[in-house]
């Protein structure tokens, strides 16, 4: 996650360009060659929009403590994990424009296997298929990462979990820092007010939140 201001906290969308989606591989004989097959033109940029994270409070005047706002400051901060989870798994019905998700059905799908282990096996073996050079990163929901246990450990493919993600999530991404999974935070802002005609003191917070990472080299269980 990276904490910045700037142009992109006021709606704009923000560019982003994935170069070596152009990058093809393959083998041949070393006496005689066989030429590239060039594959069709991609696209190489992407936009995503910011979205914003809400928080709020309000607790009767004369029983809220003196730092209630920043009790609700630190509650915001804290909760900013799973409200990104969510957002970085099932996107945001906020707008129409936000389309870059782990369920958009742009994003490459295998079908699951018998077991977790045999879903996380497809996955993988469709994302080296479509990108021999991706770094893979797997994102399980609680359910598949408790069910495969120790047995993670051994596959030697890092893996995270989130609150925000089904139970049943089996994904992976590329580790890569020129594709791989960004989320941009701004800075919280928070606004405390009181409403007179019911005594009560309210603390608002929020903050912008958006997520950038390359589609193309994405493969999803459903």
């Amino acid at each position: 996650m990276i904490e910045h201001s700037g142009e992109w906290t006021f709606g704009t969308k923000l560019p982003i360009e994935y170069f070596d989606r152009a990058f093809e591989t393959g083998l041949s004989d070393i006496c005689e060659p066989v030429p590239f097959v060039e594959g069709p033109d991609v696209e190489f940029g992407e936009d995503t929009l910011p979205v914003a994270i809400l928080g709020y409070a309000k607790a009767p005047t004369r029983c809220s403590p003196e730092d209630f706002a920043e009790i609700v400051d630190t509650a915001m901060r804290n909760a900013v994990e799973h409200q990104v989870s969510k957002l970085l798994w099932f996107g945001t019905d906020v707008t129409d424009d936000y389309d870059l998700y782990l369920t958009n059905p742009s994003i490459p799908t295998v079908d699951r296997g018998a077991t977790y282990f045999a879903t996380v096996a497809k996955v993988l073996e469709r994302a080296y298929a479509d990108n021999p050079h991706i770094d893979p990163l797997l994102h399980l929901g609680f359910e598949a990462a408790i069910v495969m246990g120790i047995g993670l450990n051994n596959l030697a493919v890092p893996f995270t979990t989130a609150s925000g993600y089904p139970p049943d999530a089996v994904a992976v991404t590329d580790r890569n820092s020129a594709s791989g999974v960004v989320v941009h935070l701004s800075p919280i802002e928070t606004v405390t007010s009181v409403q007179t005609d019911i005594n009560r003191r309210q603390v608002e917070t929020s903050r912008f939140a958006a997520i950038e990472f390359d589609r193309m080299r994405v493969v999803r269980a459903t």
